[in-house]
């Protein structure tokens, strides 16, 4: 079982992360480093798309394009995963420019296929939209999760270039779900995490009256990794105690040390 220090703004809680693992990073060493208790319950799954050969077909024709706009970590490994399914090597997204919506997407081009072109100031999918320095008329793959909003494509659309969106993954309730329903109904999760509109919705589909009504009340604590991930939250009804600063998971770890932080002040 996990352990805490005992020490720290997290001292004893029990903080319950709804992300993948694989994608967890170092959340457990920062959160027994803060004195907490940490818990992983993925609440999504990340499976191949239905039909991959619209994804096929664009890797196989990558010169036809200006851009690809990756507005998720996910969209990036799916890319890279067929493109080496299919023995596309990183030589050919030389000639094509890549944009990634924040730093995790970035990070994940550069170990991937290769460092990004373009970085959005602002880490949400419309802002990358509006940020973008395209010309009218340009080609912009779009490779994307099944659950993506079209915010993004949208917001080219608008600006003249030309969205080609191909499914690239789709997005499944996790296999966490049932131990965050366990804690919930224990009452023994302090802060429960979420990094994507989806594992909101997956987790709030999953809900009993009891224990939608405590969240709705505010216990735990809801923290989201950013304002459309919020929006998702409030939408179910629960009111996020803090949201990160940047779309990152240590911006989401600091919010969470800081909330609690200025709780036992304010206790004091």
């Amino acid at each position: 079982m996990p352990t805490a220090s005992g020490t720290g703004p997290l001292a004893g809680l029990r903080i319950v992360h709804t992300r993948p693992r694989d994608q967890s990073g170092n959340f457990e060493e920062r959160i027994r480093a803060l004195g907490g208790i940490p818990e992983i319950a993925p609440a999504i799954a990340i499976g191949p798309p239905a039909d991959p050969a619209p994804l096929d077909a664009a890797i196989a024709h990558l010169g036809e394009f200006d851009w690809i706009a990756f507005t998720s970590a996910n969209a990036v490994r799916a890319v890279a995963d067929r493109a080496a399914a299919a023995e596309v090597g990183r030589d050919a997204f030389v000639n094509v420019r890549l944009a990634a919506v924040g730093l995790a997407t970035a990070d994940a081009l550069a170990q991937t296929l290769r460092a990004p072109d373009f970085v959005a100031q602002v880490s949400t999918a419309r802002s990358l939209g509006e940020e973008l320095p395209l010309r009218r008329g340009e080609r912009v793959l779009v490779p994307r999760g099944d659950l993506a909003q079209d915010a993004f494509a949208d917001a080219l659309a608008a600006r003249g270039a030309t969205p080609y969106v191909v499914p690239a993954y789709r997005t499944v309730p996790g296999p966490g779900i049932p131990q965050v329903l366990a804690g919930l109904r224990a009452s023994s999760t302090d802060a429960l995490l979420f990094a994507s509109g989806s594992a909101v919705r997956f987790v709030a589909d999953a809900l009993d009256d009891t224990v939608a009504r405590s969240l709705k009340a505010g216990r735990p604590a809801i923290f989201c990794i950013g304002p459309s991930t919020a929006r998702a939250a409030e939408s179910a009804g629960f009111a996020p105690a803090a949201i990160a600063g940047a779309a990152t998971q240590d911006a989401l770890i600091d919010a969470v040390a800081e909330w609690f932080s200025a709780r036992q002040a304010g206790d004091a």
